[in-house]
């Protein structure tokens, strides 16, 4: 016989929120509501909101902003072995990036092969929403429709150990596309390139796209490192 187990109202409070966070209603980079709204809409203390969040928080669910809010990073739990990769301590925004160098050149090349013409359309449509956030200043958007762009990529890859990889690093990933704002309007040429490379087949000239896009990223993230006075990434490698 199982011994019974008693769940705190914290614990149901966090259980609450993550399927809120889950929910169709919201997406990556969208901000939750109000500590008060929660409150009224769980019937549960401000106390027990503020340890469910800061759990949530700890779990990487959300990125919490003084005076701002709490925004969702990832939909997803990772799992316990992907945890303790994700947390090793001399981990490095770079490592991750040089992760995706990998990653998304073969997603490209997979997507573009395998993509119906029904999914380049709604590649298109990604595009178009990042043009606008980023033309808007919608910093949420922006960071929103960033992640949609290159997860729909993944998807149209049918790589399935590609996609779960993808999906276990997204919440890793998002964090650090906050850090990026300020240079998004250097993504928006490249994802037209790579929106064409799919409109083409064109394969190649989408892979080299790709590679050359997040090598740009690396370049504008130690740009902004630097302007900032802050410690920058180790320099980009040579493409080869």
């Amino acid at each position: 016989m199982e011994p019974v187990r008693y769940t705190s109202i914290t614990d149901l409070t966090v259980e609450s929120i993550k399927e809120l966070i889950q929910s169709d209603e919201y997406q990556i980079g969208d901000k939750l509501p109000s500590e008060q709204q929660l409150c009224e809409m769980l019937q549960v203390s401000r106390t027990c909101v503020r340890e469910a969040l800061r759990i949530l928080q700890a779990r990487r669910f959300l990125d919490i902003r003084s005076g701002k809010g709490s925004f969702i990073l990832k939909k997803n739990e990772l799992s316990p072995e992907v945890q303790k990769w994700v947390d090793e301590p001399d981990i490095s925004f770079m490592d991750y990036i040089e992760v995706r160098l990998a990653m998304e050149p073969l997603a490209v090349r997979l997507a573009i092969s395998h993509a119906t013409g029904q999914e380049t359309q709604a590649l298109e449509r990604l595009h178009e929403r990042f043009t606008a956030a980023v033309k808007s200043g919608d910093v949420a958007g922006m960071i929103e429709a960033d992640s949609r762009f290159h997860s729909y990529i993944m998807d149209c890859s049918r790589n399935k150990l590609l996609i779960n990889i993808n999906r276990e690093m997204q919440g890793i990933i998002n964090k650090y596309r906050t850090k990026q704002t300020r240079t998004y309007k250097n993504a928006i040429e490249p994802h037209e390139r790579i929106v064409q490379a799919f409109r083409d087949r064109d394969v190649v000239g989408g892979v080299k796209t790709m590679r050359e896009h997040i090598y740009e990223i690396m370049r504008d993230i130690e740009a902004v490192c630097d302007e900032l006075g802050t410690e920058g990434p180790r320099p980009p490698r040579t493409p080869g």
